[in-house]
């Protein structure tokens, strides 16, 4: 706990900035405060700021900062509070709608109701998997649908049931 000399509010020390091995008066709030009152003093900390973020050093960290736990928190909250926007949610709407319709259109007339049943079968395997595991399944398609050099079908000896981290990495290249 400690006291900040500018509101002299007793606070928390993670709300104050640390410098080597001590912690500054004036908690960030208030910092923050003084900064947007003086416009010039706000435009130098963007530049030191934006100077820093292009450093080998603060890729660096914000490379491990992504990678860590709480980056990932962060980021899935993020990615939340923009789907809960209106654009956020079209554009979720849009992607998924793209996904569905290229899914339709990649599977062909001529499959019987056996081989419907087998794709069936797979998502369903998939969502066992992922209940039996704790992890995420995903039904991959080896040829993928929307390839930039080839399109695969919609067909049951186009899928494989993966782990979903791997099919993310996979994205929409054909590995064989």
């Amino acid at each position: 706990m400690k006291t900040c000399k500018r509101c002299l509010q007793i606070k928390e020390l993670n709300t104050f900035k640390k410098e080597k091995n001590k912690y500054r008066n004036i908690c960030k709030k208030c910092e923050y405060n003084i900064m947007m009152i003086n416009p010039k003093a706000h435009k130098a900390r963007l530049i030191r700021m934006k100077r820093y973020r292009d450093s080998e050093k603060g890729k660096t960290k914000a490379k491990e900062y992504s990678q860590s736990i709480m980056g990932k928190v962060s980021r899935q909250a993020a990615i939340k509070r923009y789907e809960a926007t209106e654009a956020g949610y079209i554009n979720k709407y849009n992607a998924t709608a793209k996904r569905r319709a290229a899914r339709i259109k990649r599977t062909p007339k001529w499959l019987t109701k056996d081989d419907l049943w087998l794709i069936k079968q797979a998502y369903e395997l998939a969502a066992l998997r992922t209940k039996q595991f704790g992890f995420i399944w995903h039904v991959d398609h080896i040829i993928p649908l929307q390839g930039k050099i080839v399109s695969g079908l919609h067909v049951p000896n186009n899928l494989q049931v993966i782990p979903g981290i791997e099919n993310t990495k996979k994205y929409n290249k054909v590995i064989l």
